[in-house]
């Protein structure tokens, strides 16, 4: 419509107006073209390797689920040593290929990047040629000067004239109108392209600190392994005597603890906290299997825990299977209470790395055990907000998560000054045992 529009125009001017405008729009439909070619061979070209990226990714998910898999079946066939090692060497291909999987997020969002930049500067430019466009538009029509078209017809020599200009000037009215709207719809969709390239950007950023989290476990895992070999001189009788006195540690701190939150005496409401089966904790990860439940469990009847936990039996919180490096989530949106680590003082016997959160709904929750702490004291977290990656610190025989929930009248930070291994522990969560919470009525 606007090359036929034009032509006419040209027509009603003159023959060699006629060819000027005609090879100006053939001249520009060529260069168009040629341009639009060249975006999309750019197009396709990182198209092609976004998809490649992708196919890469679903293939090292699928490895990390298989060694996720292997190490599951590995932690089931009991404590020995061949098994703590081959966790190991299981746990380093599974953070291998994860930091592998990473990279190649990394490389799948960077191609994005690229090409939201590419539609970006192709929006920008139609920009600025719609803007350009109105700019002539408005000076033609203004080179017209009178717009009535009453004035119009009367200064004209013959009616057929004055339809044409009358005709022309209406022309220039709605091209300008079309172009104005066209505008508005490049400035939307510029707008949305920035957004995308923001929200992509945020979420290179993560992955990008993941992956230097992922380097991290990667040689935590590496130390872990040769400690345990020059622990055991790679001896099964030499692993044995070493959990023998993991346990022995592991009981003379909770009977430390128990007879100090024994004397704890905390007057808690619980009409004000939330009502069970609300569901308003969250699991804090993303695949859950219980290997050990709350309180008066059988494993606490078999003389484990020392009876500390829900009225004073068993175990305190319910532990969940999950190996070096998972994520580990907040339950809810909270506040850092505090985070610390007991190995400082007493190795191998209570939590190890600890974060307590404190969910301003009368409920605090405990993760325990972890690898590394990825939240600070004060500092505010969302609903299933990272807060670190679970591990085998403190009292483990491999890498869990302690989930345990309080109500947060009666639990507090406390150095323990009696007891044998109990008073050599950093400041940590410590409560009286009816703040003890079972997490299932919760969760």
């Amino acid at each position: 419509m606007r090359r036929q529009f034009w032509i006419s125009v040209a027509t009603w001017g003159g023959t060699v107006l006629l060819i000027v405008v005609v090879t100006t729009v053939v001249i520009l439909a060529i260069e168009s073209l040629v341009a639009a070619e060249a975006r999309a061979q750019t197009t396709d070209e990182i198209s092609g390797k976004i998809a490649d990226t992708n196919s890469q990714i679903k293939s090292l998910e699928a490895e990390i689920a298989a060694y996720s898999k292997s190490l599951t079946e590995t932690q089931k066939a009991g404590n020995t040593l061949a098994n703590a090692i081959k966790t190991l060497d299981l746990t380093k291909k599974k953070l291998d290929a994860q930091s592998k999987l990473t990279g190649q997020q990394i490389e799948a969002v960077t191609l994005q990047i690229g090409t939201l930049g590419t539609e970006i500067g192709v929006r920008e430019g139609k920009i600025s040629e719609r803007l350009k466009e109105i700019g002539d538009n408005v000076r033609e029509l203004n080179a017209g000067a009178d717009t009535n078209p009453v004035r119009v017809f009367l200064s004209q020599n013959s009616l057929s004239d004055a339809l044409d200009q009358v005709y022309n000037l209406q022309a220039l009215q709605e091209k300008i109108r079309e172009n104005v709207v066209a505008l508005k719809e490049d400035k939307q969709q510029l707008t949305e392209n920035k957004i995308a390239r923001e929200g992509d950007k945020a979420k290179l950023i993560v992955l990008r600190l993941r992956l230097i989290d992922q380097q991290k476990l990667t040689e935590q895992n590496r130390k872990d392994k040769a400690a345990l070999l020059t622990q055991t001189k790679n001896k099964e009788a030499n692993y044995k005597l070493l959990l023998e006195q993991k346990i022995a540690l592991k009981q003379q701190f909770e009977a430390d603890l128990l007879a100090y939150e024994t004397k704890l005496k905390t007057t808690i409401n619980f009409a004000n906290l939330p009502k069970y089966g609300s569901g308003v904790l969250a699991w804090p990860l993303d695949e859950v299997l219980i290997t050990q439940k709350f309180g008066d469990t059988e494993f606490a009847k078999s003389g484990a825990y020392n009876g500390k936990g829900h009225n004073g039996k068993g175990h305190n919180g319910i532990d969940l299977r999950a190996s070096l490096g998972t994520t580990v989530k907040s339950a809810a949106s909270g506040t850092v209470t505090a985070t610390g680590n007991t190995d400082l003082g007493c190795p191998s016997g209570s939590y190890g790395n600890w974060v307590l959160v404190n969910h301003g709904n009368g409920l605090s929750t405990l993760y325990a055990h972890l690898s590394l702490i990825k939240v600070a004291q004060e500092e505010s977290v969302p609903r299933s907000g990272l807060v670190g990656y679970s591990g085998s610190t403190g009292y483990s025989t491999g890498p869990h998560l302690h989930f345990t929930v309080y109500a947060t009248a009666g639990v507090k930070i406390a150095q323990l000054y009696r007891g044998t291994v109990a008073s050599k522990c950093p400041p940590m969560p410590v409560a009286s045992l009816n703040a003890y919470l079972n997490p299932l009525l919760y969760l």
